[in-house]
């Protein structure tokens, strides 16, 4: 009898012994779960990132990419940026203390095209620069010169970019765009800004190349052929064409 009783202790040890061991290993993947953020981290992530939480709007947006705007008080008004969507990682674009004007912004895969102004010329439309940015590598690919105008503001008898009519983006990142362009800016220049004649350029791995200009060139007609290469406007009715590599 007394060997009955020892061997039922012993078994009623192993019992107990067993049950502490399932209920910690029971309690292990709890723990691990409420010490995870992975499951409530990413909503997080993506609204302090690509959505915000303070007011932003919308100017593109595709599968990989969010282009928006958003507003402040103070020297700097306006901000725009491009944001990954994937990776959750957000570039700026442009800052300014006017509205910019993102009609003739693109995107294309992973690149954002866009015709960008110095900040201390939002007041005057004299000049700016193109740019095509990689928003994955989070780094400027192409860039025409910066401040592109054909003289100084003071001087009312050169030409300057005062607007960008259009614009297109290959799957390669390379852009071509239609520019106005008036003789003189700021200071004693005739008002209102209107182009007295157009450029159309493209920016690539080639650097920056002039394809067109003319008063007659059709600001609005600049299209991508289904190749992603060849490009078509139109110069005093006559439709052209040209590369855009």
């Amino acid at each position: 009898m007394e060997e009955s009783s020892t061997e039922l202790r012993a078994a009623a040890g192993v019992i107990y012994g067993m049950t502490r061991f399932v209920g910690v290993a029971a309690l292990i993947p709890l723990a691990l779960l409420s010490a995870s953020p992975a499951s409530t981290a990413a909503p997080r992530t993506r609204r302090a990132t690509c959505y915000p939480r303070h007011h932003s709007r919308t100017i593109r947006l595709t599968r990989t990419v969010r282009v928006f705007g958003t507003t402040y008080s103070g020297d700097i008004r306006y901000m725009t940026y491009a944001c990954d969507l994937r990776k959750q990682r957000t570039m700026a674009l442009d800052r300014g203390v006017l509205a910019p004007d993102w009609t003739t912004l693109a995107v294309n895969g992973r690149y954002v095209a866009f015709y960008r102004r110095p900040l201390d010329k939002y007041a005057e439309p004299c000049g700016g620069n193109a740019e095509v940015v990689d928003v994955s590598a989070h780094r400027v690919l192409y860039a025409s010169p910066t401040d592109e105008t054909y003289g100084p503001v003071s001087s009312p008898t050169s030409d300057y970019v005062i607007s960008t009519e259009a614009l297109v983006l290959g799957p390669t990142g390379a852009m071509a765009y239609i520019s106005g362009v008036q003789h003189g800016c700021g200071g004693s220049a005739p008002r209102p800004y209107h182009a007295d004649y157009y450029i159309l350029r493209v920016v690539g791995p080639n650097g920056v190349a002039e394809l067109d200009r003319g008063p007659e060139l059709a600001r609005n007609s600049l299209a991508l052929a289904a190749d992603g290469r060849t490009l078509y406007w139109m110069n005093a009715g006559e439709v052209r064409s040209g590369s855009l590599s």
